[in-house]
């Protein structure tokens, strides 16, 4: 059995991702836009899904939460295992009882997912209903608790606004009072602060820090920016080419990257952080996964490939019961197991 599929999911693990993969289907052909990826998340962790753009964070996300394009897209194999049950073998019904109610979503872009014609407490109050089945004046003290949970000032006033009346950073604090109004066990955040303001950002990192601490809540953050991870994270895993290429507890990854990808990774990261004049990059292309390359997916662009690398997929042998590991033969070369 693929080891990828065999996720250690323990009594005290909340979501349990294991050998998912997704296609597209385009005009091209099919795309390959997941392959067996994997990971867990426990209640009160925030685990970080990094990589470049195109990597397939998003695509995870989407396909957790089965928010797919139909039928274009569609996950082919895998399991989504949450409080037990496995999300993608639920009917429709049944995920949209648990969809915005015990598993929430923010979305990096609040224009593009809150209403223009509706007012955000009308927008709060129609999740609280369908989920909650409140009104009147319950529903409309619901309304204010989970706005006062996203720190909002103003409340009142922020509720009686359209998103077009509010600032950037209100408009994202809306989406997380949406996405907290049902008091979820998991949150998944897709790019939560990329248009934000330094300031901002900072702000809104920070609480949803507390709250995965105060209310044992699951946070999967996914981003690019690795400063966003070191501030909040408490594992990080690595994609590339709609692979789980490493994973490793937030410390040791900054200290040790294994992948050579992560290490260029962390390396663009420094050499931006120390005012270099010259950026550190990555050389190449991400393949095209209209025919994923064979062996290794990040060869072709890896300083220390052997012959191994063509022939064999190290992903293959990623174990996410580990500790730590890195889907790379260098570093089983040099070790005699992964990490």
């Amino acid at each position: 059995m693929n080891s990828l599929t065999a996720i250690s999911a323990g009594p005290e693990t909340l979501l349990s991702v294991a050998g998912l993969s997704t296609e597209l289907r385009t005009r091209k052909g099919t795309v390959h836009a997941l392959h067996n990826v994997g990971f867990t998340v426990r209640p009160g962790e925030a685990i970080a899904i990094v990589g470049e753009s195109g990597c397939g964070k998003s695509m995870t996300a989407r396909s957790i939460m089965r928010v797919l394009p139909r039928p274009i897209d569609k996950v082919t194999s895998g399991h989504v295992r949450f409080g037990g049950t496995d999300l993608l073998t639920l009917s429709e019904a049944a995920m949209r009882r648990i969809r915005g109610a015990r598993i929430a979503m923010i979305f990096q872009d609040p224009m593009s997912h809150l209403d223009p014609l509706m007012r955000i407490g009308d927008q709060i109050s129609e999740v609280l209903h369908a989920h909650k089945k409140l009104s009147g004046e319950v529903l409309q003290n619901a309304v204010r608790d989970a706005l006062a949970a996203a720190q909002i000032p103003d409340i009142e006033r922020v509720a009686g606004s359209y998103p077009h009346q509010l600032s950037g950073g209100l408009r994202q604090r809306a989406l997380i009072a949406m996405a907290l109004a049902c008091d979820p066990q998991l949150l998944i955040a897709d790019e939560p602060t990329t248009a934000l303001d330094v300031t901002t950002q900072k702000q809104i990192l920070q609480l949803l820090r507390q709250l995965v601490t105060e209310r044992q809540m699951g946070l999967v953050l996914i981003t690019h920016d690795l400063g966003v991870v070191a501030n909040i994270c408490d594992r990080v895993y690595v994609m590339y080419a709609g692979q789980v290429i490493e994973h490793a507890d937030v410390h040791d990854f900054f200290d040790r990257p294994q992948h050579p990808y992560s290490q260029g990774l962390l390396a663009s990261l420094k050499s931006l952080s120390e005012g270099s004049e010259r950026l550190s990059s990555i050389p190449g292309a991400v393949p095209n996964l209209l025919a994923p390359p064979s062996g290794c997916r990040f060869r072709a662009r890896c300083g220390y490939a052997m012959d191994i690398c063509a022939a064999q997929d190290p992903a293959q042998r990623l174990r996410h019961d580990n500790h730590r590991d890195a889907a790379c033969w260098l570093v089983e070369d040099k070790e005699g197991t992964n990490v």
